[in-house]
């Protein structure tokens, strides 16, 4: 998707037609995964989670690896850049956090406490408008640099050059490895916090304890956003991407 994204050439620049494309598409794809289907056989219903689940993830690679790969074009200035990432991952944070711990409260336990599926669709309706609304105001108001629909585009090549170039040849660079690790723990981070609400959630509710408390407890890595941005801007570069 990345390379595709990087040979896209249109008016509207090389990473904001995805996010027009997305925003139907995000929200239908996850709704789906949440309808109450009626379907009898197991084996159709696993058919069709599956199915639901592949569109999602596909859709959800088409936006976001543009989306991800904008905040780099959007200036060359490597603070400004620090800036708009801490930002994007407050927001993201925050968001895992309240959908782990209010969407099945709020929506099943608290309004449809005797039909749980019908709370679990209402939710999907409310999180994917949620989810997709702001890709509106992304196409709307980014803007990239003109200086990138200039550059050459990368030839997909046959499957052998193809995992050669863009698989084996990197990995053989520190950096880069050093990149892919940080990469890959920082997916935990969004995966873990909406499961560490639940958790917490569950077990303060076993002493009694208000969500006031969980909500605390959840909120205490949230400076370290801020923390890290001011840590990048006082060091050098090489200290920076460490």
């Amino acid at each position: 998707m990345g390379i595709i994204s990087d040979n896209t050439r249109t008016r509207f620049g090389r990473r904001r037609p995805y996010f027009l494309a997305g925003i139907f598409l995000i929200f239908i794809s996850f709704v789906l995964m949440w309808a109450p289907v009626q379907i009898q056989r197991e084996g159709l219903r696993f058919l069709y989670v599956l199915m639901t689940y592949l569109f999602f993830s596909t859709v959800y690679t088409i936006v976001w690896v543009p989306y991800n790969s904008i905040s780099t074009e959007l200036t060359s200035d490597y603070d400004e850049r620090t800036s708009l990432s801490t930002w994007r991952m407050i927001f993201s944070n925050i968001s895992g956090i309240l959908a782990g711990t209010l969407g099945k409260d709020l929506f099943v336990d608290t309004l449809n406490k005797d039909d749980p599926a019908r709370g679990f669709f209402l939710m999907a309706i409310v999180f994917g408008l949620l989810f997709a609304v702001p890709y509106i105001f992304t196409f709307l108001w980014c803007r990239e640099d003109p200086a990138f629909m200039e550059a050459e585009k990368h030839p997909l090549g046959n499957l052998k050059d193809f995992i050669r170039d863009h698989f084996t040849e990197p990995l053989k660079l520190r950096p880069f490895r050093l990149v892919v690790y940080m990469f890959l723990f920082g997916l935990h981070g969004p995966g873990c916090s909406p499961r560490t609400g639940r958790l917490l959630h569950d077990l303060l509710s076993r002493y009694h304890l208000d969500d006031d408390a969980a909500g605390s407890c959840l909120c205490q890595h949230a400076p370290g956003y801020p923390s890290c941005r001011v840590r990048r801007q006082q060091k050098g570069e090489r200290e920076k991407r460490i």
